[in-house]
């Protein structure tokens, strides 16, 4: 790992746990075992790091969302199955890596321009990774087929993706006013993946007998 590598997973760790406005850049200097004119050589200011750290975030993110979808979906025939692996896929992106999905979300909060901005960096430089239109097309074929209730597909991945960040974006909440007892939070976690996936097939499809092949993803 070179010393930019080094400032920049530090920069997530740090951010991760103190957000954007709470963090000092001599706290990532730190983190990284450089000193501060190092940091300021390859990021000059706060906001710049910042940036390349949401930026990496939610390309890390999405890059997981994709490549696991995309790899196994087109050997798929049965549209249940196919929902099943969008969903658990998009759930197991935020699951796998607690920084840079804290990031995010607190981003989303606290500086949504930042968050629009990282977006259409991605959408233009990688548009392979960060491409939602497949997952409207895929709702829509399924729609034209009479698979689907007459849904809008947009609105489903609205609620796909409101499902699954809710317990990451409230887990105090959830687990304090909801009275939820997690001991064993990965169980919970494989929970609440098959729970969603259930809510969303009974939602959408005309008829809403369970999926037969695809199991819920693993949560690491």
């Amino acid at each position: 790992m070179d010393t930019k590598e080094k400032i920049l997973s530090a920069a997530i760790e740090v951010f991760a746990e103190k957000g954007k406005h709470g963090t000092r850049m001599e706290e990532i200097a730190v983190r990284a075992s450089v000193n501060k004119a190092m940091l300021y050589y390859f990021f000059t200011t706060k906001e710049k790091l910042f940036q390349e750290v949401l930026i990496t975030a939610l390309f890390r993110i999405s890059k997981r969302i994709t490549d696991g979808i995309t790899q196994q979906i087109d050997a798929m025939t049965d549209p249940r199955d196919k929902v099943t692996l969008i969903v658990n896929k998009h759930f197991d992106a935020y699951s796998q890596s607690s920084d840079e999905t804290n990031i995010l979300l607190s981003s989303m909060t606290t500086c949504p321009a930042d968050v629009e901005k990282a977006a259409k960096k991605i959408a233009e430089e990688h548009p392979a990774v960060f491409c939602p239109e497949k997952f409207v097309s895929f709702f829509e074929e399924c729609k034209a087929t009479k698979l689907f209730r007459n849904i809008d597909p947009r609105q489903t991945l609205v609620s796909i993706v409101g499902m699954n960040l809710i317990y990451f974006a409230a887990k105090p909440i959830s687990q304090l006013l909801l009275n939820i007892n997690v001991n064993n939070e990965q169980e919970f976690l494989k929970e609440r993946q098959a729970s969603i996936v259930d809510l969303i097939l009974h939602g959408i499809l005309t008829d809403p007998e369970p999926p037969h092949t695809t199991k819920p993803g693993s949560v690491l």
